[in-house]
């Protein structure tokens, strides 16, 4: 045992990259059991009932609706699923629903008819275009606070 653990040790001093394999190969079964147990979701718009549809993906059944103000039009997720921003196009508003209770944590105002919606690959920002607004607003999904309007022709 103490031979196996010494050609341990100098296999990872020698080797970034295997030590790097060994970790996620100890950790993976880890996410994956993690990620079993919480069913995957995805969330739809209903644009004429006001509510974005909840869906169990393993099931593929509604798992309920969460109502949001007239029109929802755009529609991201964070990449790390806890967050569901939706701009609603008959409002002045994108509401920010929380995954793990699916319910409307916040309600940000973005002006006139938010239309589509964007996220960063990161996740760290949300883009919403306002249609006729000439512009384009930035939410910090951190804070969930506009930190830059953009002009745009």
């Amino acid at each position: 045992m103490l031979a196996t653990s010494r050609l341990l040790q100098r296999l990872f001093r020698s080797s970034p990259t295997l030590h790097t394999l060994v970790l996620l190969a100890i950790t993976m079964p880890l996410v994956w059991r993690g990620e079993a147990a919480a069913a995957p979701k995805a969330y739809v718009g209903l644009f004429k009932d006001n509510a974005i549809a909840v869906l169990d993906t393993n099931t593929n059944r509604v798992q309920g609706t969460i109502p949001v103000p007239q029109g929802p039009h755009g529609i991201v997720i964070t990449p790390d699923g806890r967050k569901v921003y939706v701009s609603s196009d008959g409002a002045s508003t994108v509401s920010v629903i929380d995954t793990q209770t699916d319910k409307i944590v916040r309600s940000i105002e973005v002006g006139t008819n938010p239309h589509g919606l964007a996220i960063a690959p990161d996740g760290r920002q949300v883009l919403v275009g306002g249609f006729g607004t000439n512009q384009v607003l930035l939410i910090d999904t951190n804070t969930d606070q506009i930190v830059e309007r953009l002009p745009v022709p």
